[in-house]
């Protein structure tokens, strides 16, 4: 009796283990209609949009500048992939929560324009 005991205890939490690490994986990021991602803890000023239903993105920096990047995303397990139109640059970003998402300069690629790990925070748009 204790060992049939023991066995469910142990199959009742391999199955809880196994559901808690499936939804530690993060798929979900906000679409460009719910507001940008904002870049943290850099001197200029980049916000990122994607476009989910077209799989495209646009990243617009600092207010002065003339400077957007277009391209295409494929989100990957826990990871955003964003490349340029022009297919020389390639951004790739983890997500970290519903709100997060974190630059990996190792996987990226082309002009490298923060640190690795350098966090974008979801910012909703104003209702208007």
């Amino acid at each position: 009796m204790k060992k049939k005991f023991l066995n469910m205890f142990i199959i009742i939490a391999i199955f809880i283990a196994s559901v808690s690490c499936a939804s530690s994986v993060k798929t979900v990021i906000h679409d460009s209609s719910e507001g940008s991602y904002q870049a943290q803890g850099i001197s200029q000023e980049v916000s990122i949009k994607f476009d989910l239903e077209n799989k495209t993105f646009v990243m617009n920096f600092e207010v002065t500048s003339s400077m957007i990047v277009l391209g295409n995303i494929e989100v990957e397990e826990n990871q955003i992939v964003a490349v340029s139109e022009s297919g020389l640059e390639k951004y790739v970003f983890k997500i970290v929560d519903e709100q997060t998402i974190s630059f990996v300069e190792d996987e990226s690629a082309g002009s490298i324009l923060w640190e690795d790990g350098t966090q974008f925070i979801f910012r909703a748009s104003r209702a208007e």
